[in-house]
């Protein structure tokens, strides 16, 4: 689907070379920055991971972006933390969120966690993949400079970073419409392959919606393409009887929840490992 040109859309510039947070890494298009901020050694906030899995801890991976992530302090709340918390001692909940995150990275840091044998998966995405943006993830990876890997040189370098830049936009500059920066059918597919790949591996998995509240008042912004990317999700849980908690129901219009438009307080974190941990209970005990 194509959508009218927007200019303040696309954050992924910024993610890569001015959060100091994330490193830039062609594969995921940027990555956690190890040890630093709220992520341990291994790209994830909370506890470190051993390869092999304790026998008796049930490790429980949370992929999705900033609303699954949390806020920017070493103890802020993230409803992955508040999780833990109501499992307890003999469940391990990982934070593999990322800020900005769509399903089109997701899927490859799954499969990335697949290293620490997970017992069960929930997966929460769709805000960004609806964003408008000029070239989608999937294009933005596959472009000639990161074929060939230069962009690992210039990367290292800030004179490299800009030269990386002009290129972006030199590429770009003749197009003129928009797409998302995961489609529709892709998202459906991202997920599909989560699901596939759990399932090979016994690995037990809940879909979430994306939460938000509000409507919007552009018909070209993100949030009038959100309802379409949380449906899908319902869709592909119940095309794959899997279990799907709908988030975005659960907050419809509850502000009291939110810290913005599309982001949890420290009351919604709360209220959303409470949601999660009785919707999942009876698959983990």
């Amino acid at each position: 689907m194509r959508i009218k040109i927007l200019n303040n859309s696309d954050w992924r510039y910024f993610h890569i070379f001015e959060d100091k947070s994330f490193i830039y890494d062609p594969y995921l298009i940027w990555r956690p920055k190890n040890n630093f901020s709220v992520f341990n050694s291994q790209g994830y906030r909370g506890k470190e991971l051993s390869t092999e899995n304790k026998i008796h801890e049930f490790r429980i991976f949370t992929f999705g972006d900033s609303n699954v992530l949390g806020w920017n302090e070493e103890n802020g709340p993230n409803w992955p933390r508040y999780l833990q918390e109501l499992l307890g001692g003999r469940f391990a909940v990982i934070n593999a969120g990322v800020w900005g995150y769509t399903s089109f990275q997701g899927l490859r840091r799954f499969k990335e966690s697949l290293l620490f044998c997970p017992d069960m998966v929930l997966i929460s995405f769709g805000s960004n993949d609806a964003h408008p943006v000029t070239t989608s993830d999937a294009e933005y990876t596959s472009r000639t400079i990161r074929k060939i890997k230069l962009d690992k040189v210039f990367i290292k370098f800030r004179t490299g970073q800009l030269l990386l830049s002009v290129l972006d936009k030199s590429l770009l500059k003749n197009k003129e419409d928009l797409t998302h920066r995961v489609d529709l059918e892709e998202y459906k597919s991202n997920l599909n392959e989560i699901i596939k790949l759990s399932k090979q591996r016994d690995i037990k998995i809940v879909l979430l919606t994306r939460p938000y509240i509000g409507e919007s008042f552009d018909k070209n912004m993100w949030k009038s393409f959100a309802p379409a990317y949380n449906k899908a999700t319902i869709e592909v849980a119940k095309n794959n009887a899997i279990p799907v908690i709908d988030i975005y129901s659960y907050f419809k219009g509850k502000e009291e929840f939110f810290a913005d438009e599309c982001h949890f307080n420290e009351k919604g974190h709360r209220e959303a490992a409470k949601i999660i941990y009785e919707n999942i209970k009876a698959i983990v005990y």
